[in-house]
């Protein structure tokens, strides 16, 4: 019945500890067991921050993980290990972490942030030169944002690139 109460000692731990990757991954499981998913996700949330700040990567990618053990359907851990794994050269799995937060973002009915994931991937694709990729996923992407100027003139541009005039 002290819910309140200890979100109010939370946060003031919080604020008073120097960040100490143990007392983080604590509060955020201290979290997670009072069914306060929201506040352990953002507990976690802080602490691939840090790790990604003092590039521990390999830490970072863990508690990504839990958060998608914990949360599968929340897009904040998609879109940070696709981040990572694009930094680090592996595309195909960043490209597959951007999909899946497309479809996160597309069942949130969010279509502009699931249109930034697509076009995202379609700038991969044409960066590495596979162009029918890029077109398909610049396409798709303007499908659910048609009223993007941006993305349209990306998608114009591409295809003036590439000399398809016609499209």
């Amino acid at each position: 019945g002290k819910q309140e109460q200890m979100q109010a000692i939370l946060r003031q731990l919080k604020q008073t500890t120097t960040y100490q990757d143990e007392v983080s991954s604590t509060l955020a499981e201290i979290s997670a067991r009072q069914g306060d998913i929201d506040s352990a996700l953002q507990e976690y949330v802080d602490l691939v921050h840090h790790y990604r700040n003092k590039k521990q990567t390999e830490n970072a990618l863990n508690v990504l993980n839990e958060m998608v053990r914990l949360a599968p359907r929340d897009p904040r851990a998609h879109d940070e290990m696709a981040e990572i794994y694009i930094s680090r050269g592996l595309l195909d799995e960043g490209i597959a972490e951007l999909r899946l937060l497309a479809n996160i973002y597309q069942r949130l009915n969010e279509p502009e942030e699931a249109s930034a994931a697509l076009q995202h991937i379609g700038n991969i694709y044409a960066e590495i030169g596979n162009t029918e990729e890029a077109l398909i996923n610049l396409r798709r992407a303007v499908e659910l944002t048609p009223n993007s100027m941006e993305l349209l003139r990306e998608l114009v541009g591409y295809c003036m690139q590439l000399g398809r005039s016609e499209e």
